[in-house]
């Protein structure tokens, strides 16, 4: 807040894996996708683009083969960064 007040400038990210604190990668098909929707409509109302997103240690690659892409296709372009943490 105190630097907020010197500078006029905050920042918000989301926090870890997003609107659910949940591992949205292990989500099955449909409901993957609908969370990646809930996720940009977050990105909009909190004026952020931005998350932390966490995984089991091996699941990282089916993470990055088949949730991260989802922000590419997405109807939305609001996900700017993603901080990976295991």
């Amino acid at each position: 807040y105190r630097v907020f007040r010197e500078t006029g400038k905050d920042f918000v990210t989301m926090p870890p894996s997003g609107s659910l604190y949940s591992y949205p990668s292990m989500m099955e098909g449909s409901a993957r996708e609908d969370y990646v929707t809930l996720m940009e409509e977050d990105f909009y109302y909190m004026n952020t683009s931005t998350s932390v997103h966490w995984e089991w240690f091996y699941e990282w690659q089916h993470a990055l083969r088949t949730y991260f892409p989802l922000y590419k296709d997405a109807a939305v372009d609001s996900a700017r960064a993603f901080f990976l943490v295991n």
